[in-house]
């Protein structure tokens, strides 16, 4: 599918609209998951008139709020000033896990609580006041609500077809293992600590920038995205699943390391904030065989797969992913090869999540002291199915047979 530039035209300056077509109506607070016209697609598809409002942000979620109590008339108008009536208004709750209810690896702070319960707040409005038949698009597969009309979708498959050139497959790969980390969450940290306690851990092309991640001078170590007042505050909900002796390590381990943050793998590497930029394949998986995903969710109940998860895929590669329970399940009932002859897979059943944390280990354990030879031409056709147009309206027309239900 061709992705649009989006060009003043686009933009009804008044009310921040993007006309994406006569059709299809778009609202967002930021860069979206999905390409523009794939909203386009839907409204075609259906054989309907819809508005999108694609959320991205908790903090922006009063502007939605805003636009529809205050300018739905103007919102919903043609470019010739003509009434624009919708068939149906989509609330695309985009880029970010799981918004609609609380996660326990979230409740950290009374200021995130605050946060949160403030957008489901918000939402309830946004929604309430909406008089069109309307939906929640939702990134977090099989999730359900006695509240509110619940569509989901795998987002992110769509972000990384849309923004992700196929790529030919390397003949030569310089290492086994890579493993990417940005954001210090809790669970990469623990990660982190467990892995680089291995042999082979220096044999793996991995990064930790540990951004939100700050050291005081008394050597002890908080996260400012949820500024703790207490000692060991940055693993969150963790350390109720942690013994005394492991946060103590942990917290030893962070700061005997500090001077060795943020490890990259590429000297240059940086914090991109064009899609395109972001999305290019790095040495990360061009050059290794295999790749640990470290999931943005990991403690929850609820499987969300980011595009962290969907670039190894579409790069045809073996790989474990660091996420909730059931998400490789999920991949393998998507129709997509997990190497389960490769790879042992067999913590993704575990709901525990130290135990699952622990089985995980020893599979990328007993991968990287194993021979393996690769398979070049199944990588080649792994990439092929990813990017076929098979795959892409298996996707497509799983959300449009939850949409058709709804109008």
């Amino acid at each position: 599918m061709a992705a649009i530039t989006l060009t003043p035209n686009h933009i009804n300056n008044e009310n921040s609209v993007i006309h994406l077509a006569d059709n299809c109506k778009l609202l967002c607070d930021n860069t979206l998951a999905l390409d523009p016209m794939e909203f386009v697609n839907i409204a075609n598809s259906l054989d309907k008139n819809i508005v999108v409002i694609s959320i991205r942000s908790y903090s922006l979620a009063p502007l939605c709020t805003f636009y529809i109590n205050h300018q739905l008339h103007n919102f919903i108008t043609a470019h010739d000033k003509t009434p624009f009536k919708p068939d149906m208004v989509l609330i695309h709750l985009g880029q970010e896990p799981n918004m609609l209810k609380y996660h326990r690896s979230y409740d950290v702070h009374s200021r995130i609580k605050q946060v949160r319960q403030r957008f489901l707040d918000d939402l309830d409005c946004l929604y309430t006041a909406i008089d069109y038949p309307k939906a929640i698009i939702t990134s977090t597969p099989h999730y359900y609500s006695d509240k509110y009309n619940i569509v989901n979708m795998d987002t992110f498959y769509f972000f990384v077809y849309n923004n992700v050139e196929k790529t030919d497959v390397p003949d030569l790969k310089t290492h086994k293992l890579s493993c990417l980390n940005r954001v210090a969450r809790p669970t990469r940290i623990h990660l982190y600590s467990a892995l680089v306690q291995e042999d082979f851990f220096d044999d793996i092309l991995y990064s930790f920038l540990a951004e939100d991640l700050h050291c005081t001078t008394r050597g002890h170590i908080h996260r400012s995205i949820f500024m703790p007042n207490k000692h060991l505050g940055y693993l969150g909900t963790l350390t109720a699943e942690l013994s005394n002796n492991e946060q103590t390590y942990i917290n030893n381990l962070l700061v005997e390391h500090w001077d060795r943050f943020p490890i990259k793998i590429d000297k240059n590497e940086k914090r991109l904030f064009e899609v395109k930029e972001l999305m290019k394949p790095t040495v990360a998986y061009t050059d290794t065989f295999c790749n640990l995903v470290s999931e943005t969710m990991f403690t929850t109940a609820d499987i969300f797969l980011t595009e962290k998860t969907y670039r190894p895929i579409s790069l045809g590669m073996p790989f474990f992913v660091h996420a909730a329970s059931g998400s490789i399940a999920h991949l393998r009932e998507s129709g997509f090869d997990v190497y389960d002859d490769i790879i042992d897979h067999s913590y993704d059943a575990e709901e525990d999540y130290l135990t699952r944390t622990n089985m995980l280990i020893a599979s990328v354990r007993t991968f990287m002291l194993t021979e393996h030879t690769r398979d070049i031409d199944r990588e080649k056709r792994n990439v092929e199915h990813f990017y076929s147009d098979e795959t892409y309206h298996k996707f497509h027309n799983t959300l449009l047979t939850q949409l058709k239900r709804l109008v």
